[in-house]
């Protein structure tokens, strides 16, 4: 039998290497953490599938569109203006701007019923208004330790 190799050890494919190689170039930005999720729009409780990035500056949302999210994942495309689709949505919030992010009181929730991706609603300012939007987060990357610790070393809610 061979060896599996876990998901930290698994080779990674040159695509992806190269598709966070140019968001960071064409950023200007060092991604800390990342990590796929949904946002929420209203109270709805279908959300679309987007990247979430922390980098050295900022806290994106960037949409990749597709008719398979999925297969896009696999084959994340380039972020030059020329290739972009007209119903991408991308969100950059400053790191200093970030006001708060709220998880919900699990302890009372029966494991059954939780959420597989945690639920979070991350709040900002933007000019003079105050904005939020909730969202989802694979629980299994490090970004959400690496929001929450933002947020801690702030002294604000997380």
């Amino acid at each position: 039998m061979g060896t599996r190799l876990s998901a930290s050890e698994a080779p990674v494919d040159d695509e992806v290497v190269k598709f966070w190689q140019e968001f960071e170039a064409e950023t200007g930005e060092l991604v800390e953490a990342k990590a796929v999720g949904e946002l929420y729009e209203g109270g709805g409780e279908l959300g679309v599938w987007f990247l979430l990035v922390l980098t050295d500056r900022s806290f994106w949302f960037k949409q990749v569109p597709s008719d398979n999210w999925i297969a896009n994942l696999f084959r994340p495309r380039p972020l030059s203006a020329s290739s972009r689709r007209a119903d991408e949505y991308t969100l950059r919030i400053p790191r200093e701007d970030l006001l708060s992010l709220e998880e919900p009181d699990q302890k009372y929730r029966r494991w059954f019923s939780k959420p597989v991706f945690p639920r979070l609603t991350l709040t900002w300012k933007e000019g003079e208004a105050t904005r939020s939007r909730r969202f989802s987060v694979d629980p299994t990357t490090d970004l959400l330790p690496r929001l929450r610790e933002l947020f801690r070393g702030r002294g604000v809610g997380a």
